[in-house]
């Protein structure tokens, strides 16, 4: 038996009602996720954003308005900005280095406990 049924969340960006279905919470449940704190409209803007690789809050139309409206919160990015300059891990020699040295120490304590084993 399931206690599910319709809910009315507050939209947390746009501040709109909307409804959290029984399927759709059903879904949240079976793939372990948590309730919704957006509408599907501000999600569909938070894909876009991540999907173009804007990590910066904008402006947008919300759905039952022509007027434009800010971000709730626009010192708090939804996403991490991460700068571009910033040098990958593998690129430094020297992590390279220390990795393939661990993994040369693991293989030497294996080695060597198998032969430990053995005798």
């Amino acid at each position: 038996m399931s206690h599910f049924r319709d809910e009315t969340i507050i939209c947390a960006r746009c501040g709109e009602p909307f409804t959290w279905s029984y399927g759709e919470q059903e879904y949240f449940r079976q793939h372990n996720l948590h309730r919704p704190k957006h509408c599907q409209f501000c999600r569909s803007i938070r894909r876009e954003q991540f999907r173009a690789g804007r990590t910066e809050p904008f402006p947008y139309v919300a759905p039952q308005y022509d007027d434009l409206i800010e971000p709730i919160d626009t010192a708090v990015s939804p996403l991490p900005i991460q700068p571009t300059n910033q040098p990958n891990w593998w690129d430094n020699p020297r992590n390279r280095y220390n990795l393939l040295l661990f993994i040369l120490v693991m293989l030497a304590i294996i080695v060597f406990w198998f032969i430990l084993q053995s005798i």
